[in-house]
């Protein structure tokens, strides 16, 4: 697979697309997203994995039936909104072109936490942070601030379960978790044996390949999946006010070759 760059119409039909594809079809426009019937194809489908607090569906789009699979999903946290219209635009780009996952397999759940996008909050509509509710040994009930609320226990919440079943569904062979910063610089944050595969994507969004971020994260997703079940784990941290177009090419790029060589491995 070569990497294909391409301009995007991605600013634009933003609010459309979130509605859309991240919300459950809230919009009947001109969009290939607009209604899930449209959306399932010989190579491309939608599984509803779960829901939010209030009923909210939280989707996982599959591209490919076979080979190599390799789950990305953005928006746990709700103010972090860079991250979903990256992932938006990842699906865009592989409806535009089955060679990206030709021989393997790729799903895309562009919103984690739809509640906590539509409110702009870091919780869900249980104040609870879904990426330290995960059900990692390391769990703890208390935590140093409401926004970093663990939840009443590990997995409690609706939207950690939903990425919980797409794992079990997909069974992928390495993850990336999109995220979004202001507090520390941006990076390829690794967990698990994916060291490897965030300095591959360093040359083409320009960030450090990081086996920390620089503070305890109990409960994260990527300490249950990468440091406890060792699957290849990225967290994917962008600059949380940076202009969409102008980091579009370069993650877009760094995502494609993380598909490839997940594709490429034994």
């Amino acid at each position: 697979m070569t990497l294909k760059s391409q301009k995007h119409p991605l600013i634009a039909i933003i609010p459309a697309v979130i509605c859309a594809i991240s919300l459950g079809g809230c919009s009947r426009g001109n969009f290939p997203w607009s209604r899930q019937s449209d959306l399932k194809t010989a190579t491309h489908s939608t599984v509803l994995v779960g829901s939010s607090v209030s009923g909210k569906p939280i989707r996982m789009h599959v591209f490919g039936q076979d080979g190599p699979a390799t789950l990305i999903f953005a928006g746990i946290h709700g103010d972090e909104g860079i991250s979903q219209v990256i992932a938006l635009g990842m699906i865009e780009h592989l409806l535009s072109d089955k060679t990206l996952y030709e021989s393997r397999k790729v799903a895309v759940i562009p919103s984690a936490n739809p509640d906590g996008l539509l409110a702009g909050t870091r919780v869900n509509a249980n104040a609870v942070d879904c990426n330290r509710n995960f059900p990692a040994r390391n769990w703890k009930p208390q935590a140093p601030g409401a926004r970093y609320s663990p939840g009443t226990a590990p997995g409690s919440e609706p939207e950690t379960k939903a990425i919980l079943e797409a794992i079990k569904i997909f069974d992928p062979d390495a993850i990336v978790s999109i995220h979004s910063t202001d507090s520390f610089a941006p990076c390829n944050n690794y967990d698990g044996p994916a060291k490897e595969l965030a300095e591959l994507m360093a040359p083409h969004n320009g960030f450090p390949a990081k086996g920390s971020v620089g503070y305890p994260t109990p409960g994260s997703f990527g300490t249950w999946a990468g440091v406890e079940r060792k699957i290849p784990t990225i967290t994917l941290e962008l600059p949380n006010k940076a202009r969409v177009q102008k980091i579009w090419p370069g993650n877009r790029d760094a995502l494609l070759t993380f598909i490839d060589a997940v594709g490429q491995r034994p």
